[in-house]
């Protein structure tokens, strides 16, 4: 009866890696040819395995970035920036001696009256809200 024993491949693998300048997780060694590979105990054999195909570097695996260019673009839309994603003080991530400077109110006014005059000038009335159409009157009536 004749029992098959695994053969320590270790050294081999370690030549390898240093022999094709990678980790041992990129060496791959022909699971065929066992016993050509596990005679192989120096540099030189290991180079021989090598030009014969019966080691091979594996090729690197694909590092994609487009998980994060679609939570880059979530975080544009301004999605992940509750609470819990926050870091710094208030203070710290918009400065009071900058952001008291600037007058959010009236500009935030002058924004919703542009895209309301927008809105009605392409026609789409029926789903401008009221306070929009408001602003859009006021707007016409200090023009004249």
């Amino acid at each position: 009866m004749r029992t098959d024993v695994m053969v320590s491949l270790k050294l081999q693998k370690r030549l390898a890696a240093s022999v094709l300048k990678c980790g041992e997780r990129k060496i791959w060694l022909d699971p065929n040819e066992v016993n050509e590979i596990s005679m192989a105990n120096s540099r030189q054999n290991i180079r021989k395995l090598v030009k014969d195909g019966f080691v091979i570097r594996k090729p690197q695996k694909i590092h994609s970035r487009a998980r994060a260019r679609r939570a880059l673009e979530a975080k544009r839309k301004g999605r992940h920036s509750g609470y819990g994603k926050r870091r710094g003080t208030r203070e710290a991530r918009l400065p009071t001696k900058v952001s008291g400077s600037l007058d959010f109110s009236s500009l935030v006014t002058q924004l919703l009256v542009v895209r309301a005059v927008w809105v009605i000038y392409l026609g789409c009335l029926p789903f401008v809200p009221l306070f929009l159409i408001l602003c859009t009157e006021n707007l016409t009536v200090s023009g004249n």
